[in-house]
């Protein structure tokens, strides 16, 4: 049943989301599954806010800053 206010049920977290948010950041999530910044919010929570930042942290001082990868 969707929450009040809204018309249809949450869309559930893609499989591969914690290895794309790690590759693409913030700034490129959004585009790569054609969902809201609230959606992504959502996901982040659900697995786990501080690993995933960490992990992206750790991402971009071994990778560095891409921004054709979003960010």
């Amino acid at each position: 049943m969707p929450a009040h206010g809204q018309q249809m049920l949450y869309r559930p977290v893609p499989a591969d989301f914690v290895q794309t948010f790690i590759d693409l950041g913030w700034s490129g999530i959004e585009k790569h599954y054609h969902v809201h910044a609230k959606t992504v919010k959502r996901w982040i929570v659900i697995c786990g806010e501080e690993g995933l930042r960490k992990a992206r942290r750790d991402y971009i001082r071994q990778n560095g800053y891409n921004r054709c990868n979003g960010g």
